[in-house]
C-alpha cells in the first residue's frame, strides 16, 4: 500500500495516510481528531510506517518550531547529499533526545540512516511549509540548532 505524508493542523504531528483514502475521504489525526494537510514529500510504503511515526513522535513532543524545522530540513539535505550522517546525528541528539535510542540501534548503517534521515527531512519540510505559511502557529521550545556553512564533497 502507498502512502502519503500529511500534517495535523492541531497537534502538529506527522502521520503516514493511505493515498486511496486522501482522495475518497477527508483525512483526519489519529490522536486529536483534527484535519490533515498533506505535506510534500516521498510516497511511502508498509515498512516506513513504524519509523514514519516514531520520528514525528519525537520531533511533535520536542516543540520543534518552524525557524528550527527550516534549519534542521537544511541540515538533513545536506546530510543525505554528502552520506555523511553522523554529526548532524549528534546535534539532533541535543536538540531531540528521543533520537538518541534510534541513533544507537542502527549505527553506521548508511542505507537505515539515509531512511531516517530523509523521513525527517519530510517532517521538517511539511512543518516549513505549515507552520512557516502563518495558517498554523506554534511556540518554540528549547535552543534553535546552530547553523552550519554547507560542506562540499572531497
Amino acid at each position: 500500500m502507498a502512502y502519503l505524508p500529511a500534517l495535523c493542523e492541531r497537534c502538529h504531528r506527522a502521520q503516514l495516510v493511505a493515498a486511496q483514502d486522501v482522495q475518497s475521504q477527508a483525512i483526519c489525526c489519529r490522536r486529536c481528531g483534527a484535519t490533515l494537510r498533506v505535506i510534500p514529500g516521498c510516497i511511502y510504503v508498509d515498512r516506513d510506517r513504524e519509523l514514519f511515526e516514531e520520528l514525528s513522535e519525537i520531533v511533535a513532543e520536542a516543540g520543534v518550531s518552524a525557524r528550527e524545522a527550516a534549519q534542521w530540513a537544511a541540515s538533513a539535505a545536506e546530510a543525505l547529499w554528502s552520506r555523511r550522517f553522523t554529526n548532524t546525528f549528534d546535534a539532533l541528539a541535543t536538540r531531540l533526545p528521543g533520537i538518541t535510542p534510534l541513533q544507537m540501534s542502527i549505527g553506521s548503517n548508511v542505507d537505515a540512516q539515509r531512511r531516517v534521515f530523509q523521513t525527517l527531512k519530510t517532517i521538517f519540510d511539511g512543518l516549513v511549509a505549515t507552520l512557516g505559511s502563518g495558517s498554523m502557529s506554534r511556540v518554540a521550545a528549547g535552543p534553535e540548532p546552530q547553523q552550519t556553512r554547507p560542506r562540499l564533497p572531497p
